[in-house]
């Protein structure tokens, strides 16, 4: 009994076995492929990685976007991929004050500003890096 689980061991890493509706010569490729699908990194690792990525805002053209944008680059090249940043001039308008008026049948401003929920963290209000309406230099990667 003990040779006959041994000769079974042996023949299933000579072999991989059949998967259905893949011929006898595909199937090595097919089971390398899946293999290299589950390195695809773990729904909590994805999670994390874009908390890290959304903790602050990063509207392109800031310095925020920059570090964002070097995360991500360091990342690609530790997964081996030749990456690189590419900067492009881009206009990026801005308001300078928003409004809201209803005029008619009454008057009315809104402010604007939804409430904040009980779970969400404040935000830092951060100065603006460049003057509205100016071009800035987009990142991407």
């Amino acid at each position: 009994m003990l040779s006959v689980v041994a000769l079974v061991a042996v023949a299933s890493f000579q072999t991989p076995a059949p998967i259905r509706g893949f011929p006898r010569s595909l199937v090595a490729d097919e089971v390398r492929r899946e293999q290299t699908a589950r390195l695809v990194p773990h729904p909590d690792t994805l999670r994390a990685q874009l908390r890290a990525l959304s903790a602050e805002p990063h509207e392109a053209g800031t310095e925020r976007s920059r570090r964002v944008a070097e995360q991500i680059l360091a990342r690609f090249r530790a997964f081996g991929l030749d990456a690189r940043i590419e900067q492009f001039d881009a206009l990026m308008p801005r308001p300078v004050a928003r409004t809201l008026e209803l005029v008619a049948p009454e008057r009315y401003t809104a402010q604007l500003q939804e409430p904040r929920c009980r779970r969400t963290p404040p935000r830092r209000r951060r100065p603006r890096s460049s003057p509205p309406s100016t071009p800035t230099r987009r990142t991407a990667t």
